[in-house]
């Protein structure tokens, strides 16, 4: 897709860090061990411009929900913060941060859990209009079925139970609820992963339709490739909680700085249902625990061009194309 940079930029976030501490008992204090923590997200920065999708890619652990969560305000994070339309997220208390995140919503991985098996659809989203007092109550049964209609399912469907539908249907009521509220930014957390491949591709054009008519911002996660460059103006590649790399998607995908990137990007599957197993499993290695990070670049133990300097030295983010970064102390193809 072509980068949408017309746009003010709606979320932005700043030097983000997220820990979560390890359990430190009587005998771990005896021994003077030193308390530690697991390093989800460490200093991450990024940008979303209105009516745009910025792809987040990694492989699974890498810290992708920890950071959505983080932006949303299920989580709080350990440094930095987050600012969406003019707004600091991060200094607003917990009543203040669900007024506000009503303009960020989340459609989640698992359209077979992420509803509540004992309400009807309408029940569902009935629920969510009033509560977030959308419209009036008189209005909310036309509201429901202008909802249904925008993700492409009949309202004679309404009163039935989320086990009556397919996977790809109950996908399409999850992002229907998350368009009750109108909100400005979506965030897809691996939102067809669960589905068929021909499933999948339904999604997908069904979130790129709903973005041109509503003017959202989606910031889209994934680890299949594939997905992320049909939808994506922009991607930003993250390994061990820290962005590698970031620019347009053509960009990125023709000409990966980063090896990591290049190393995900050269084992992009083909177009088969076990994909994207095939992916993860092309990288050199097994991911390095967050508890113990590797000293310098975190990617060198598993960087076919890493050198003395990779392993002692953290490579600082620079810029090395139009709106093209990569943390790396040798960047490929420049």
């Amino acid at each position: 897709m072509s980068q949408k940079s017309q746009g003010s930029v709606l979320l932005e976030v700043d030097d983000v860090s997220k820990e979560f501490p390890l359990k430190y008992g009587v005998v771990d204090a005896i021994a003077k061990r030193p308390k530690r923590s697991v390093k989800a997200v460490s200093n991450v920065s990024l940008q979303i411009r209105e009516g745009e999708t910025l792809g987040l890619v990694g492989e699974s652990g890498c810290g992708k929900s920890t950071l959505a969560k983080t932006i949303i305000g299920l989580l709080r994070p350990t440094t930095g913060r987050v600012v969406f339309a003019g707004q600091e997220l991060t200094a607003l208390n917990k009543d203040q941060l669900r007024e506000s995140c009503k303009s960020i919503q989340m459609i989640f991985q698992d359209p077979y859990s992420s509803l509540n098996p004992r309400m009807t659809v309408r029940q569902l989203l009935r629920e969510e209009l009033l509560y977030h007092k959308v419209v009036p109550e008189d209005q909310v049964e036309p509201e429901i079925e202008k909802l249904l209609k925008l993700v492409g399912l009949d309202v004679v469907l309404a009163d039935r139970l989320p086990a009556a539908f397919s996977g790809g249907q109950r996908q399409r009521i999850g992002i229907a609820r998350a368009l009750a509220v109108r909100p400005r930014l979506i965030i897809a957390d691996e939102p067809v992963s669960a589905l068929d491949v021909s499933i999948q591709a339904q999604i997908i054009n069904l979130l790129i339709d709903l973005q041109e008519q509503l003017n959202l911002a989606i910031l889209f996660i994934s680890h299949d490739l594939r997905v992320v460059r049909y939808i994506s103006d922009r991607v930003d590649v993250m390994y061990l909680g820290s962005i590698v790399e970031s620019g347009d998607t053509e960009q990125i995908y023709e000409t990966p700085a980063h090896p990591y990137a290049k190393v995900l990007l050269d084992a992009a599957p083909s177009m088969s249902s076990d994909a994207v197993l095939e992916t993860e499993a092309a990288v050199l290695g097994e991911l390095p625990s967050p508890i113990d990070l590797p000293s310098g670049c975190p990617f060198h133990p598993r960087c076919p061009y890493a050198d003395e300097r990779c392993k002692t030295e953290v490579p600082r983010p620079r810029q090395v194309g139009t709106d093209h970064m990569v943390a790396c102390h040798y960047p490929l193809t420049y």
